[in-house]
Parts: C-alpha cells; structure tokens; sequence
C-alpha cells in the first residue's frame, strides 16, 4: 500500500491467485454460447495483479481522534491465465464439457466482459477491510515519524 497524503491518493497493489466459487443459475449467452443451467461455478484466476487507486481523506470520531478513509477506489487489473467451471451446464450432458473447455480457450475474451465484476467485488472487500483498519487506528499513530 502506497500513500501521496500531499495530494490525497493512494494505491493498493494485489497479486496473486484468486479464486471464486459460488452457485450460479443462468439462461442466455455467453461469448455467443447459449448456456442454460444451475449449480457449481469456479473461477481460479492465476497470477492476477490488480491495481486499487482511491482517494484519502481524514475524518474525526466521535471522541474527536483524527483517522483515514479511502473513497472513489478504482480496480484495474490483468491475468496470467484463467479456468473456469461451471458444473451441471446444460443438465450436466456431454456438451456441458464442451462448454467448459470453449470457456476455458476464450477466457481472455470472457474475462473482459465478466472479469469487472469480479474484480470490483475484491476492492469493494479490500476497501472494507482498510477502512476498518483506519477506522480502528488514530491518524498519528497510523502515520508514526
């Protein structure tokens, strides 16, 4: 984590792998692919390097003690590869296979347009999770000489 207080910016850089699993239920079109089902989704991104830019500013509690918040966050990000699976695809026949592995061969394509959402939803937990630490830590203890 990088701040700039004279200009009140700041950065947080990510990198990793990631990994998301959750139920999903859908009916439409992915990549042109219509896909209908219900079930498992894993989504493992691998060597991804998200960038979080935000702004800070200073606040005073209710005890008058000085801490930081971050605001107006914005992720970026890239990927070293992506797989993805989506379990019970068209009922769970053969062709959900197919699916996956032509998910699996275009995720560049995927992940640009589904990628975002993911990603917004890791800033919106690191930005929690900072502000919560900023929140818990005074200002001149947070910025020791």
């Amino acid at each position: 984590m990088k701040w700039d207080l004279q200009k009140n910016v700041g950065q947080t850089r990510i990198f990793g792998n990631l990994t998301f699993l959750c139920d999903y239920e859908t009916d439409g079109r992915i990549l042109l692919v219509p896909i209908t089902g219900k079930g498992k989704l894993t989504v493992k991104m691998y060597n991804t390097d998200m960038l979080i830019k935000f702004k800070i500013k200073t606040f005073k509690d209710a005890d008058g003690v000085e801490h930081l918040e971050t605001y107006d966050f914005r992720p970026t990000q890239q990927y070293g590869n992506v797989k993805i699976h989506m379990s019970n695809i068209l009922g769970g026949n053969a062709l959900g296979d197919t699916i996956n592995q032509v998910l699996n061969e275009n995720w560049r394509d995927l992940m640009a347009e589904v990628g975002p959402p993911f990603i917004k939803a890791v800033a919106n937990k690191v930005h929690d999770i900072v502000n919560k630490l900023y929140s818990g830590v005074p200002y001149d203890e947070l910025m020791l000489p």
